[in-house]
C-alpha cells in the first residue's frame, strides 16, 4: 500500500542519514554537494581544490561505503 511504501522511504531515509553521518566530513561535503546542491563533479573538485578524476574516485568509494552500511533487500 502507499502507507507501506511511505514508511519503508522514511525508514531507508533515516538509515542513509545515520550512515552519511559516520562518514568522515570531507566525505559528507562532496555527498553534500553532489546530491542535495546539485553541483558536478567538475564544481565539486573546484571547490575541494583536487582534480575532476579525483572527486569520481572519492565518491565511488563513498558509496561503497555507504553500500556496506545499508542493510541488503530480500526478494
Amino acid at each position: 500500500s502507499d502507507l507501506d511504501e511511505d514508511l519503508a522511504r522514511r525508514s531507508l531515509a533515516g538509515i542513509i542519514r545515520e550512515a552519511v553521518a559516520i562518514l568522515p566530513e570531507r566525505d559528507q561535503l562532496i555527498i553534500d554537494l553532489y546530491y542535495y546542491r546539485d553541483l558536478n563533479f567538475k564544481e565539486i573538485a573546484d571547490v575541494l581544490g583536487v582534480t575532476e578524476s579525483r572527486v569520481s574516485q572519492l565518491h565511488s568509494r563513498i558509496r561503497t561505503r555507504l553500500r556496506d552500511h545499508l542493510p541488503t533487500q530480500s526478494a
